[in-house]
């Protein structure tokens, strides 16, 4: 193992610890829209770290895991997927995979072991594109014009927004 690949291991080993404390806290947290999004948002910049960097030196087991992972949480963050245990105890199942690896990073593991979390993160994935998807309810209440300008994900954030108790106003001025 290079240098470089033992302090990804020590960094992401940190991030790891962290990343359980962030669940602990979501799984308190969960039905507290903005305080769930937010740490929801958190986790997934960890997430978004231990992917890239490991896909970049070599732990592509943990690039994986991770990657599917932030797939989960993006669906959170936007609403679209609903923190329930199921769903938090396959994010601390996938956090027990990427330990494992590190921890057990100059030893290769099969990828057969790693394959039935991944496949459980890409199935809670592709549940949250599907639901939920932003109706044309929405775009409808906004002006056309601004209707066209957001994309899905600003669309989604304002309804989590609406739904968190916000007010959306449109101000139109002319000088």
């Amino acid at each position: 193992m290079t240098e470089e690949q033992r302090l990804f291991v020590a960094d992401a080993q940190e991030i790891v610890e962290r990343v359980h404390r962030d669940l602990e806290e979501l799984r308190v947290a969960r039905s507290e829209g903005r305080r769930r999004r937010e740490l929801a948002a958190q986790v997934f910049r960890r997430m978004h770290t231990l992917k890239g960097s490991g896909a970049s030196l070599g732990f592509d087991r943990v690039s994986q895991i991770a990657h599917e992972f932030e797939g989960v949480l993006d669906g959170a963050r936007l609403g679209r997927i609903e923190l329930t245990d199921t769903v938090l105890n396959a994010f601390e199942d996938a956090l027990e995979a990427i330990a494992r690896q590190l921890a057990g990073a100059h030893r290769k593991r099969s990828i057969a072991a790693f394959a039935p979390i991944v496949q459980r993160l890409n199935e809670l994935a592709s549940t949250g594109r599907t639901q939920s998807a932003i109706s044309d309810e929405l775009r409808s209440a906004l002006p056309p014009d601004i209707a066209r300008s957001l994309s899905e994900y600003d669309l989604q954030h304002a309804r989590e927004a609406i739904r968190e108790g916000a007010k959306l106003f449109i101000v139109a001025a002319s000088v």
